[in-house]
């Protein structure tokens, strides 16, 4: 596991004599600003980075379609300097006009339940999944020149709307067709970045915990402890040292529905209670006062629609490793996505556990066994 900076990370395999086999970069990148539709011919490097400087993605191959045939394309976000935002979750909605059809459109999502097409066969809308989403077009008639020629529409929220002209060749930068908007103005979240900074005795020193990206499921984080050296443990709370600040921000800065969800948990996914998450109150004489409004074993709801950053205290209460996770459910009913930060808990004392409540098997640490068997 390696500490998350901002930058680039490339992997390469080699054979047994040496030479490279492969090799793949991945690349930090920003908020979603610009459309790409990737016709099939059109290739990527290896890197998550456009290899042509096209924002389009206009393919300068050109292949003949004839009628009936089927026509893929790749729609995806890019962000300004046109690396592909990896985990983009926008809606976009697609459209065909002239001579072609939309047969249907996909994401790759199991839990996404929406309709492959919609009455119209021109036109549709579906979300991105993990910055995928799949159009499928059918020549249905010859234009003047015995082919086909059709254009094609991506649009999304906040960005410009992009247009690419099919002659029956080849793929062509087209005039935006401004006609076709969204049909919903609600974006997504895609990304909790979290940041933690301690308080007390060691204010002075900051720790950041900064998201990676890994297709837009989960975001794992990695933090520095009090002394600024990286720990596998995460951050890492004490005797003298129980609380600690941490912040949510919430990428893109225009997310329609900001709510987070704070969750203390073991990595088994069962509540914890080695940390309690507790608000900050600073509305009396400007002194930070943390209050226990939050129990351990209940989801803390914070309403933060006007604000893309949510702070938190982190309170030390028993001894142990565990997971703070925040998640956003994006208007569904299930964490859509998911954001770690790990702690460590030493010199506070073993966590209390209540035997008139399900105590799940990971918590067991020893029995009774003084009568010659455990019990």
């Amino acid at each position: 596991q390696l500490e998350y900076h901002k930058g680039e990370i490339k992997a390469v395999a080699y054979y047994d004599d040496g030479t490279e086999a492969a090799s793949e970069t991945k690349r930090s990148f920003g908020d979603p600003a610009k459309i790409i539709i990737k016709p099939e011919e059109f290739k990527l490097d290896n890197s998550n980075t456009l290899n042509n400087s096209n924002t389009a993605g206009v393919s300068s191959s050109q292949t003949t379609t004839q009628l009936g045939d089927l026509l893929f394309i790749d729609l995806m976000l890019a962000d300004k300097d046109g690396t592909l935002v990896e985990n983009a979750r926008n809606y976009i909605p697609f459209n065909v006009t002239g001579d072609a059809e939309l047969v249907g459109m996909d994401n790759g999502d199991s839990t996404d339940y929406e309709e492959y097409k919609s009455d119209s066969s021109n036109s549709h809308t579906r979300k991105l999944f993990a910055n995928r989403l799949l159009a499928v077009i059918r020549a249905k008639k010859h234009g003047r020149q015995g082919l086909p020629s059709f254009v094609v529409t991506a649009a999304s929220q906040g960005l410009p709307t992009v247009s690419l002209k099919y002659d029956g060749k080849e793929w062509k930068e087209a005039a935006p067709y401004l006609a076709i908007k969204p049909m919903m103005d609600y974006v997504p979240v895609r990304k909790i970045e979290l940041i933690a900074e301690e308080t007390g005795a060691n204010a002075d020193t900051k720790n950041t915990a900064t998201t990676q990206d890994t297709g837009g499921t989960k975001n794992t984080i990695t933090a520095q402890n009090t002394a600024g050296t990286t720990s596998l443990k995460g951050l890492i709370l004490s005797k003298q040292n129980p609380e600690v600040r941490v912040t949510a921000k919430v990428y893109p800065e225009n997310a329609t529905d900001k709510e987070i969800l704070w969750n203390p948990v073991l990595k088994e996914c069962v509540a914890s209670d080695n940390i309690q998450v507790c608000e900050i109150d600073t509305t009396h004489t400007g002194a930070v006062k943390a209050t226990d409004t939050y129990n351990t074993h209940t989801d803390a709801v914070i309403d933060a629609a006007d604000t893309t950053t949510q702070t938190k205290l982190i309170r030390a209460i028993g001894d142990g490793e565990c997971i703070l996770r925040c998640t956003a459910k994006n208007g569904s009913q299930l964490d859509e996505v998911i954001s770690d930060l790990n702690f460590t808990v030493e010199g506070i004392g073993n966590p209390k556990l209540n035997p008139y409540k399900l105590i799940e098997a990971c918590r067991f640490t020893g029995c009774d066994e003084s009568k010659g068997k455990p019990r």
